[in-house]
């Protein structure tokens, strides 16, 4: 699915949803930044993890 048509459908529900309840909406927006954050964080994470993991089995001695 194109990038722009997920934006277009988000937006369009936030935008119902902003409509009815501006807290919530405040409160989507948070949640859905945090939740790209954490991911990335643990993308990065574990992506060190794993080249830590393959330079010690390369150089047992390091």
């Amino acid at each position: 699915m194109p990038h722009f048509l997920v934006d277009l459908v988000v937006n369009d529900l936030i935008g119902h949803m902003y409509a009815h309840h501006e807290d919530s909406f405040l409160v989507v927006r948070a949640g859905a930044a945090w939740a790209v954050l954490l991911t990335l964080i643990g993308s990065m994470i574990y992506f060190v993890m794993l080249v830590d993991g393959l330079i010690r089995s390369w150089f047992p001695g390091a």
